[in-house]
Order: structure tokens, then sequence, then C-alpha cells
């Protein structure tokens, strides 16, 4: 006979009757038709998806106006720059290297 035991706590099973239906040493029950939990839950609080190629392509032809910002929902930044020309290039040259380092699809908070 195999050795059994409780898939809660680790006890030892084997000396016990195969009919029980909770674990004599933690009390929880031993079989369950419940799926398995998730080992990880991806949980995404704020805006998005966005994909990181049309950001590019919106930089890249209308940055100077705003047109990423705006996309990505940050519409004070967007009428920034729009007024100032993309803060008169320094913020289009950061913008530049922040979307490419960025995964294809992100979110933002």
């Amino acid at each position: 006979m195999a050795i059994q035991y409780c898939p809660n706590c680790g006890a030892n099973l084997s000396h016990t009757s195969h009919e029980l239906r909770l674990c004599p040493s933690c009390g929880k029950p031993l079989e369950s038709n419940t799926q398995p939990s998730p080992t990880h839950i991806h949980v995404h609080v704020g805006r998005g998806p966005f994909n990181k190629w049309v950001t590019f392509l919106l930089w890249l032809f209308l940055g100077f106006l705003g047109a990423h910002k705006f996309y990505e929902g940050k519409v004070f930044m967007g009428i920034i720059y729009a007024l100032t020309l993309g803060l008169f290039g320094f913020g289009l040259f950061f913008d530049f290297f922040a979307i490419l380092f960025k995964p294809t699809e992100y979110y933002l908070p």
C-alpha cells in the first residue's frame, strides 16, 4: 500500500481509513472538487492596455503636438506638449527612449 499524505499539511494518512473526508491533523477537507487556485493573478489597476508601437508612431509623426500623450489619456501633458512643441524638443527626446523601453503592451496607473 502506498503512503498517503494530506495535501494541506503533509500529515501521514497511511494508518487511517481511506474514507476520511477531513484530515485528522489539520481538519481540512481531503477531497476537493474545486480547481486549484492559480499561482499568480494579473491585476491591472489603471488605464490600458496601450500598444507601444501605436504610441511610437504617434510620437514619430505627431509628437510635437502631444498626440502620444493624448493616446495614453494624459490630456494635460498633451496640451502642454502642443503649446510648447514637445517641451521645446526636450520632452520628445526623453519620450523616445521611454517609449522604446516599454513592453509591447503596457498599462498606466
